[in-house]
């Protein structure tokens, strides 16, 4: 990313420039949003980078309008090496894409060391409800499993998503 860019996003972390403004002066390098997006994400990946990650993950959240890059946040969702899975989890709800289903059943159950402390399962939650927002017959047998957990809070997450769609 160059340095402008850089420049702005400080300015926007910092609160210095609103969203439109960054979105306004933001160059995307001869690239479409998405384009730019999706590279940022699989830099960030590559190089292990968390500031870059998150980098990428606000600029998606600006560019509302922007195609989601399903792939590199399902493989993003998966990866220890970052702090953004909540966020991660909150967009792929919002694509709503079947792809995700994996990624999202495997996020519920796995392990990040920084989340050891969260007795609300925050992330479990989230990735849930993006099965539950996906709908399809393959992340409604996924709702179905988790239904039987032996985690109270996901057993009852997963009960009100397969309520929601009127199987229970």
């Amino acid at each position: 990313m160059n340095e402008n860019n850089t420049m702005l996003l400080e300015g926007f972390y910092s609160q210095k420039i609103s969203g439109d403004e960054l979105k306004e002066r933001f160059s995307l390098e001869g690239k479409s949003t998405s384009e730019f997006i999706s590279n940022l994400l699989i830099e960030a990946s590559d190089n292990k980078d968390p500031d870059l990650l998150e980098d990428g993950i606000t600029l998606i959240f600006i560019f509302k309008d922007v195609r989601y890059p399903i792939k590199e946040l399902n493989s993003l969702l998966l990866e220890s090496w970052h702090y953004k899975h909540e966020d991660i989890a909150s967009l792929l709800q919002d694509a709503k894409s079947p792809t995700s289903i994996d990624a999202l059943n495997k996020a519920i159950v796995k392990k990040f060391d920084y989340l050891d402390f969260d007795d609300s399962y925050a992330l479990a939650v989230k990735c849930i409800w993006a099965l539950g927002e996906i709908g399809t017959p393959e992340a409604i047998d996924k709702l179905t499993k988790l239904s039987i957990s032996d985690n109270d809070v996901i057993r009852d997450n997963a009960i009100n998503q397969l309520k929601r769609h009127r199987l229970l």
